[in-house]
């Protein structure tokens, strides 16, 4: 029953859907993840509780050289 949404660093954000109880999904855009962008996650519970996390980046990979 929580509102769970997560937001960039530019103002774009995407709200989860509950899928079960307690499982939180959503489908971002693939122009919403980016190396050079910061994220967010807010989460409202049904309580009125308002909790927000640090903003974090995405680490660059490593390009896959054999298999």
């Amino acid at each position: 029953g929580c509102v769970v949404r997560v937001e960039d660093n530019e103002g774009m954000g995407f709200t989860y859907s509950e899928y079960e109880s307690g499982v939180y999904r959503v489908d971002l855009d693939e122009r919403f993840l980016g190396i050079n962008k910061a994220y967010t996650l807010y989460v409202i519970t049904p309580d009125g509780e308002e909790y927000q996390s640090d903003y974090d980046s995405l680490l660059p990979c490593p390009a896959i050289d054999s298999m």
